[in-house]
């Protein structure tokens, strides 16, 4: 950001949170009221070649900004993680 070297952990992060605050931006104009983060279930897709060090990596990028609980593998709560399969 702004010429700096930064992490790629980050820079996902940054864009989930992005993702997080327009999807709950506009669920509270259409809902007229904002609706409980913990009540929305998350799902990202990654690619099916990915191995578990990447979707890990996806996990602890989500857990930043708290689109899920933890960032364990065995963690099931509010956030999914689906294999994309390339066609």
């Amino acid at each position: 950001m702004n010429g700096k070297e930064q992490l790629a952990v980050d820079v996902f992060s940054h864009s989930l949170g992005f993702m997080r605050r327009h999807l709950l931006h506009h669920l509270t104009e259409v809902m007229g009221k904002q609706p409980e983060a913990e009540t929305i279930r998350w799902i990202i897709t990654v690619p099916a070649i990915w191995d578990e060090n990447a979707k890990q990596f996806m996990r602890k990028a989500a857990y930043k900004v708290r689109l899920t609980l933890q960032y364990s593998i065995v963690c099931e709560d509010i956030m999914i993680i689906i294999l994309l399969v390339n066609a």
